[in-house]
């Protein structure tokens, strides 16, 4: 909206018939978009004080797009534990549900955006990584687990624990049937089944985990390594 101060000065060029007419119109665009930003500013900062003193999901300061449920339901709670509470800080996490997914989702975003976002991938996405940084924008991040899938980077001694906690009325699981030569997911299938707990489901399986998260042991090398970049991107 333009300010009483602008809008005089272009009634007067217009009534004037200025011959700079363009540079004077360009000039005051400049001015009064300058000035609408410094108000967008304003209302952002004074919204963010709102979200962090009345805990409310918006405005957003960074995205996450990660390949499943598994990352989307625990990459906050190990964040809460090392002190970034997603909600007052404005961090909005997406399970896209696989590597292409992924992709897709920040072909679409990247554009419409003007929050930073994070992109989480398995070891096994390389080509994919490849692909988005072509056209990956500056502020923007990707993280290539080096370990496997998500699930891999979880610490044998807080899966152990956990599933043992859940199932104790109907099974239990042992340390060294957590430390095959496996893809974990291949190896929580197997154990499932031999155990009958039923059928592996990666959302039940994230939420029992969720559960024992309690202390900084819980937290793997590379989840910090993840950890520290949100702190770094907010």
């Amino acid at each position: 909206m333009l300010s009483p101060l602008n809008l005089t000065g272009a009634l007067n060029i217009l009534k004037n018939g200025h011959a700079d007419l363009p540079q004077n119109i360009k000039r005051l665009i400049a001015i009064n978009e300058q000035g609408f930003k410094d108000g967008l500013q304003a209302q952002y900062s004074k919204a963010e004080q709102l979200r962090e003193k009345y805990r409310l999901e918006q405005p957003s300061k960074l995205l996450i797009i990660a390949e499943g449920i598994t990352e989307e339901k625990l990459i906050p709670v190990f964040a809460d534990k090392s002190g970034i509470n997603f909600q007052t800080c404005g961090v909005q996490i997406i399970g896209a549900g696989g590597k292409n997914q992924v992709a897709r989702l920040y072909y679409d975003l990247k554009e419409k955006l003007c929050i930073p976002i994070l992109i989480i991938l398995d070891a096994d996405a390389e080509k994919i990584k490849n692909k988005i940084e072509d056209v990956l924008k500056k502020k923007d991040r990707i993280f290539l687990i080096p370990d496997g899938e998500f699930e891999d980077i979880l610490p044998d001694a807080l899966i152990y624990s956990a599933i043992n906690r859940f199932y104790k009325l109907t099974g239990s699981v042992s340390k060294d049937e957590l430390c095959k030569n496996k893809p974990r997911t291949v190896l929580l299938k197997e154990l499932w089944k031999l155990k009958g707990f039923g059928e592996f489901n990666k959302a039940d399986f994230a939420e029992m985990i969720s559960k024992n998260i309690s202390k900084p042991e819980d937290t793997s090398p590379t989840m910090r390594k993840i950890i520290n970049l949100i702190k770094s991107l907010i």
